[in-house]
């Protein structure tokens, strides 16, 4: 069944939740109150780094890591000493996250034409003992390009697809404006006079 899908920001976390949803056959509506060129957000700015397990370039440069490992890693820092509680589905989350980044990852973000730099960073950097915190080995993979490098597939894929409509301040992306930057009661009003996009919101920079 095909929705319509309103992501608010147009981060990178958005880029690519957009970029899923048009891939799976839904039209999406990207909300953000910073004009086109700032699309892609923080994530433009910054390095690029990217934390992937026994990657490639780790194999390559004979850097031994694994899922077990990694996970060992995170949990000795994240500690998740409330599972009664509220660590349950952080604990989950980091699984699931340790996991894409060791099987799923790298092939994902190649697919998408991203490549990286020749060189390992050692980001949150622990000790070189897996029974301390922070990372054990070199995990930080730097996109080619840095952050323009790394938004850039998934700004192109959503901006070419007929399905996508982004509504952003002070002009557009596709097929509609406004003049205005997008506040709370702006949202409110385009979602009450919009229902289709009542079918299923995400807002990515929410924490």
């Amino acid at each position: 069944m095909t929705k319509t899908v309103t992501i608010i920001g147009a981060g990178l976390s958005g880029l690519v939740a957009a970029t899923e949803l048009l891939k799976t056959g839904h039209h999406v509506v990207m909300l953000d109150q910073e004009p086109a060129q700032a699309i892609g957000g923080q994530a433009f700015w910054s390095f690029g780094g990217l934390f992937l397990v026994n990657s490639s370039l780790q194999r390559k440069f004979k850097v031994h890591d694994s899922y077990d490992l990694a996970l060992n890693d995170w949990l000795g820092t994240a500690r998740f000493d409330r599972l009664d509680d509220e660590d349950v589905w952080a604990k989950k989350w980091a699984e699931a996250y340790i996991r894409f980044a060791a099987f799923e990852k790298e092939s994902y973000l190649k697919s998408m034409g991203i490549k990286f730099a020749p060189v390992l960073g050692w980001a949150e950097r622990g000790g070189t003992s897996a029974a301390g915190h922070g990372n054990s080995v070199p995990r930080f993979h730097i996109t080619w390009g840095t952050g323009p490098g790394l938004i850039e597939p998934f700004v192109n894929y959503c901006l070419s697809h007929p399905s996508f409509q982004a509504l952003l301040r002070c002009g557009s992306t596709r097929r509609a404006s406004v003049s205005m930057p997008l506040t709370i009661p702006d949202l409110i009003h385009f979602i009450h006079w919009n229902p289709s996009a009542r079918q299923a919101m995400i807002i990515p920079g929410l924490y």
